[in-house]
């Protein structure tokens, strides 16, 4: 049972009292969650830019799609395992989007240091803290006209409380949302270092909210004008398109916290224009071991063999011209474990 789709688990636990509990328990949502990494069960949504709106319902818990235009269009702060931190309107809220089922996070504004603007930049990040199978949201607020001071608070699902950790010891955040990949979350930002101004990767880490950083690939001795990162198969990765050979690269992290176990893997995009490809690029997900799962231009999502440096199945779906994110189907609640 633990190897089904969500919509049909969600029939199933109308069947019988029996069902309904094993479902529900969070044993077997974890096992759920495991069939789905192993057996590239994968959905696609996006972050912005396009037109669907949700509508909250109180009385059952659950977020529905509507055409009603008093509804407001969503807004993907973060995701992890399934599960999404949306902005809807004023309020925040815990999405899984395959079981619909959804919880409002309470406010908690944030505090302006003495002498600071009304006005901060917020970052998100989501991610799961394995040693209490706790999802945590992650909130930077950060503060230029105050000497770039922040803040830095923690909301917990388990207890459903936000607390204050320690002050982010890095500039702005050049990506966002935070990547969550081996226990931390990932944000691509600029360091000085003897002089020299520089991009690393911070890594915010769930298990005891300490900080430190990873150093980027050696791009051979020109940083991209545009790169980013994300997650494949649990492992953090660094991808971009590079005008000067025609081809975008993806870079994985095989040991986390070792710069020398940057791995590179060379994808032509030739196929679509350059400009494309430098606005679109994006690797969505291992499909098994040798394929990928990429995104190519604004209206092209294929797989690529490693091996064979050769693409296959090439979709065009109808509607891309917005940011794409993959997720694993998974029974991940927004609800606190009892």
């Amino acid at each position: 049972m633990s190897r089904l789709p969500v919509k049909s688990l969600m029939r199933f636990k109308s069947v019988c009292k029996s069902w309904n509990n094993l479902i529900s328990e969070s044993r077997f949502s974890k096992l759920h969650l495991q069939r789905s990494m192993d057996g590239n069960r994968i959905n696609f949504t996006y972050l912005s830019g396009c037109d669907t709106t949700l509508a909250y319902e109180a009385s059952t818990g659950k977020l529905m799609q509507s055409d009603d235009d008093d509804d407001v269009a969503l807004s993907v702060l973060a995701y992890c395992n399934g599960l999404f931190c949306i902005a809807l309107a004023d309020d925040l809220f815990l999405f899984n989007p395959c079981s619909r089922k959804a919880r409002k996070i309470p406010n908690s504004p944030v505090e302006f240091p003495t002498g600071a603007s009304t006005w901060a930049s917020v970052f998100f990040g989501l991610g799961h803290r394995a040693a209490s199978d706790d999802y945590q949201l992650v909130r930077i607020s950060m503060f230029g006209d105050v000497d770039f001071s922040t803040e830095v608070k923690i909301y917990s699902r388990n207890s459903e409380a936000w607390r204050v950790v320690g002050d982010f010891p890095y500039d702005y955040p050049l990506s966002r949302p935070g990547v969550f990949a081996a226990g931390c979350l990932h944000w691509i930002v600029s360091v000085w270092d003897g002089g020299v101004h520089h991009h690393r990767v911070a890594l915010l880490d769930l298990e005891d909210d300490s900080y430190r950083s990873i150093q980027l690939p050696d791009f051979g001795g020109r940083v991209p004008p545009f790169f980013d990162i994300g997650a494949l198969d649990g492992k953090l990765v660094v991808f971009y398109y590079s005008s000067s050979d025609g081809a975008s690269s993806i870079w994985i992290l095989e040991e986390h916290g070792r710069a020398k176990s940057w791995t590179r893997i060379k994808i032509a995009t030739d196929c679509v224009s350059s400009l494309e490809a430098f606005v679109y690029f994006q690797p969505l997900c291992f499909l098994k071991p040798g394929r990928i799962l990429v995104r190519l231009g604004a209206k092209m999502v294929a797989g690529f063999h490693v091996a064979e440096k050769r693409y296959y199945n090439i979709y065009m779906p109808h509607i891309l011209e917005c940011q794409m994110v993959s997720f694993l189907e998974s029974l991940v609640s927004p609800d606190a474990l009892l």
